[in-house]
């Protein structure tokens, strides 16, 4: 029941939209979904839970991300996300849950 309304779960910040669900594929592993605001961002990292949560082994940075494409970051296991820090070439800007 969770993670039904963890999908649903999104914010912004005026820079990015984040949202977050969950991997279609492995529905036990978190997934946020980063969009830009503005054009020529690029995405340089993403912390989970300050730190406590590790991110899936195939993520990658850094990313350009696009003002009309989402962006998908994988959390390694059965994390339950309350906090991304998710850093870009502009500055570093926090997402509660």
């Amino acid at each position: 029941m969770i993670l039904s309304v963890m999908a649903l779960t999104g914010c912004s910040d005026g820079h990015l939209k984040v949202s977050l669900g969950t991997n279609p594929y492995s529905t036990s592993m978190p997934q946020l979904r980063i969009t830009a605001v503005e054009q020529g961002m690029v995405l340089r990292g993403v912390k989970i839970n300050d730190g406590d949560c590790n991110l899936a082994p195939l993520e990658f940075f850094p990313r350009r991300l696009f003002v009309d494409r989402a962006e998908t970051v994988n959390v390694a296991g059965e994390c339950v996300v309350k906090k991304a820090e998710i850093t870009t070439a502009d500055g570093t800007y926090s997402f509660r849950f």
